[in-house]
């Protein structure tokens, strides 16, 4: 029988070949982005604003961020630019010399989140969930950073093996909000900006937090041998420094660097 991490990696070896039999892409001069599935709506809106104002295009593959590094470092799969959470995406492409000197450096940043089906009262700290019944959804560590930070704030609330039984690893981020809205999964960590981008009201905030895992940053860079990395870049500049597209951001509630004062 197969195991799971291996139908993951053979799933992802199928994506790869995807993309590469439609020609890398359907117009050469497109880039292709590797994004975190957490910003999959903000990318998209923002991509028809670069379009209606430049006239230039952008595609998208969206994912768990650890994966999709792993997909372009081992596998050489046709990605022209990243927007990828964490840090450790980041050390896969440089390991692999897919990153450009200027490194990786995070320009937009979110948070995390407790939250609980609608009849889940809200709490005051994470370890209050050593005492509610039922299981609870993280991205799973290997493929998506939410997991990362997931269970590094239940190790920091020092809960970690009280909970590890109950809870739902899922593919990314996205997977656990769904779980819980779903009722597959009474309680989950995922990004606040994730649960605000919901539609569903079967879910409701119970915990922000504050602290208790590493930053959550997203870097966004052209890929070296890219062939359209140069065109990559236009559009992570785009985003990053055109008012309309940050408020996009904002308004979904991620934070982003601060723009350079003209002299």
């Amino acid at each position: 029988m197969l195991s799971r991490r291996s139908v993951q990696f053979s799933l992802s070896m199928i994506c790869v070949l995807l993309i590469a039999s439609c020609g890398k892409n359907a117009y050469e001069d497109v880039p292709l982005i590797f994004a975190a599935a957490s910003l999959s709506e903000v990318l998209t809106e923002s991509a028809e604003i670069y379009e209606r104002e430049t006239g230039k295009r952008v595609e998208f593959s969206f994912g768990g961020s650890l994966a999709l590094a792993n997909q372009i470092a081992k596998l050489d799969a046709p990605a022209d630019g990243v927007v990828l959470a964490g840090w450790e995406a980041g050390e896969i492409l440089a390991t692999a010399e897919k990153l450009y000197s200027r490194g990786y450096g995070h320009q937009i940043f979110n948070k995390l989140v407790v939250i609980g089906t609608r009849d889940q009262a809200p709490i005051v700290s994470l370890d209050q969930l050593v005492n509610l019944k039922g299981r609870i959804a993280v991205a799973d560590s290997s493929l998506a950073p939410a997991g990362v930070f997931a269970r590094e704030a239940l190790q920091d609330a020092e809960i970690y093996e009280l909970v590890r039984d109950r809870l739902v690893t899922t593919i990314d981020v996205r997977a656990a909000l769904t779980a819980v809205e779903s009722g597959n999964a009474q309680f989950g960590l995922v990004y606040l900006t994730d649960y605000f981008s919901s539609q569903n009201e079967s879910a409701h905030v119970l915990l922000e937090l504050e602290g208790g895992h590493t930053p959550i940053g997203y870097g966004a860079t052209g890929i070296r041998n890219g062939n359209r990395d140069g065109m990559a870049n236009a559009f992570i500049d785009f985003i990053l420094f055109t008012p309309e597209t940050r408020r996009i951001f904002e308004s979904a509630g991620f934070d982003l660097i601060p723009v350079p004062e003209k002299p």
